[in-house]
């Protein structure tokens, strides 16, 4: 479904202009002028898996040119629905009491970088489970507190994470399966 969504929504060659910007900004998308800037080089040694950020910024874009799909609370409901369920389980795991907040957050880092294993789920799972948890479980990868205070900008960012995993190894979707079973279906939903 992402496939069809990019080759419909997306300007053949693409939305975008190399930018002159700071080597570590990768690039970002621009509503208002339904453009992207980004650095090209950087894209082409994305550690985070050539292309990164190409698909991550077109999938805000085919976001925002459908209407902004993202907004969507059942969305946001599967994704802490998910995170939640993972919380779960590794507080089982581990044994980990209420009380016992700091070794949670050792065990949930810990998990998170089993995404490491899979290149370019990491900074997904980083990303959006920092998003959830005020950036105590963000490992690496992800945006700062202030962004994620913004309303929407949890659905934003897991429709473009979950747009870019389209274009990504089999191997990458069947990873970010792991921690967003059910945000992942409801996604594909949003773009049928």
């Amino acid at each position: 479904e992402a496939k069809r969504a990019y080759m419909k929504y997306v300007p053949n060659g693409g939305a975008v202009e190399n930018g002159k910007i700071l080597p570590e900004w990768e690039g970002w998308y621009d509503p208002s002028s339904n453009k992207i800037t980004m650095n090209f080089e950087y894209d082409a040694r994305n550690p985070m898996g050539a292309g990164h950020t190409w698909f991550h910024e077109h999938g805000h874009l085919v976001d925002y040119s459908v209407g902004r799909i993202s907004k969507d609370n059942e969305f946001e409901a599967a994704l802490r629905m998910d995170y939640e369920h993972t919380i779960l389980r590794v507080r089982r795991e581990n044994n980990i009491r209420p009380w016992q907040d700091m070794k949670l957050v050792d065990c949930m880092r810990l998990e998170i970088e089993k995404a490491n294993s899979t290149e370019g789920a990491l900074p997904i799972v980083s990303d959006l489970y920092g998003a959830m948890s005020s950036n105590a479980f963000m490992v690496r990868y992800g945006h700062n507190n202030a962004y994620w205070a913004k309303p929407g900008s949890l659905t934003d960012e897991a429709f473009a994470n979950f747009f870019e995993a389209e274009f990504s190894p089999k191997e990458v979707q069947e990873r970010l399966k792991d921690f967003f079973p059910e945000s992942l279906e409801y996604f594909k939903k949003l773009l049928r």
